[in-house]
């Protein structure tokens, strides 16, 4: 079994991961600890060097921060991912969370307080603004998750990408943002696997958006799951992911900036002390780092 460390603060991705290595069958024990990686480490503009850059960062800090020895059987995990729309060349992309900013006066609003519902009005705006004579249902789109993931100082990767198309209509409750005006591919294989036939034959019909699929089913076809069953491929079958030596040094470069920067903050001994605490609070079952260390 794999124990797991998420690069993320966000509890309920946590357990989207859960039940999504389980849907997979693979057993692994999640870390629940909320880390905040800082705002300067995810700098690049493809998914697949934050989603790694995030995951070397965790475990830098783990290593040489707290100075803790990360046991053999942990993966430590981080994930990027985007929204992207074929018509307007993958826009938002790698921005699909942060380009709104560039497109409103107000600065400090923030779209996580709104559930992401803005970040979705202000798409179909801009949709309508840049093809005024396009019909928004005939636009296709796709949800992409890359995850890096370091395991025995070895990169892996999963890719997952979730194709579909776009309705005008904000609809559901269960999704964030994109998910409210995002039709899953009909056609897309791992539907087959939904247990409930009704949710089934709407998702073949079309007329359900990401958002109005409950979480225990969008599971099953998200681009998130398909991410992860790619990462569970290329760990059974130890395919690591090699980095240049110029993509290392200026990962390297990176981290050690932003780790030397952070320790001046508030934040950064907030995060410490969290971290730290977790990490030594673990019972025997669920230990992920060596028993050398001292935890129990």
């Amino acid at each position: 079994m794999h124990h797991i460390i998420l690069a993320t603060n966000n509890p309920h991705k946590i357990q989207e991961y859960k039940h999504m290595f389980d849907i997979l069958q693979y057993p692994v024990d999640i870390a629940n600890i909320n880390f905040k990686i800082p705002d300067n480490i995810e700098q690049f503009d493809d998914y697949q060097s934050n989603a790694i850059i995030k995951a070397l960062y965790v475990k830098h800090y783990i290593e040489k921060i707290l100075g803790k020895t990360i046991s053999e059987d942990t993966l430590i995990l981080a994930e990027d991912s985007g929204f992207e729309i074929d018509k307007l060349n993958g826009f938002p992309g790698i921005k699909s969370k942060r380009w709104i900013y560039d497109y409103i006066d107000n600065k400090n609003i923030n779209p996580y307080a709104n559930k992401g519902e803005i970040l979705a009005q202000m798409l179909l705006r801009k949709i309508n603004n840049e093809l005024p004579n396009t019909q928004i249902a005939n636009l296709t789109a796709k949800m992409i998750a890359i995850i890096g993931a370091v395991w025995n100082d070895k990169i892996y990767i999963g890719e997952g990408i979730l194709h579909g198309t776009l309705t005008p209509d904000m609809r559901g409750n269960y999704g964030w943002a994109y998910d409210k005006i995002f039709i899953p591919n009909p056609f897309d294989p791992h539907i087959t696997q939904i247990t409930n036939q009704e949710l089934v034959q709407k998702l073949h019909n079309k007329t359900l958006t990401l958002a109005e699929l409950p979480t225990e089913y969008k599971n099953f076809i998200s681009h998130r799951r398909k991410a992860v069953e790619n990462l569970i491929e290329n760990l059974s079958f130890y395919r690591p992911y090699s980095l240049s030596k110029e993509q290392q040094t200026l990962f390297d470069d990176i981290i050690t900036y932003s780790i030397n920067e952070y320790k001046n903050t508030n934040v950064q001994n907030m995060v410490e002390n969290e971290v730290q605490h977790v990490i030594l609070s673990y019972t025997p079952t669920n230990t992920i780092i060596n028993k050398n260390i001292g935890t129990t």
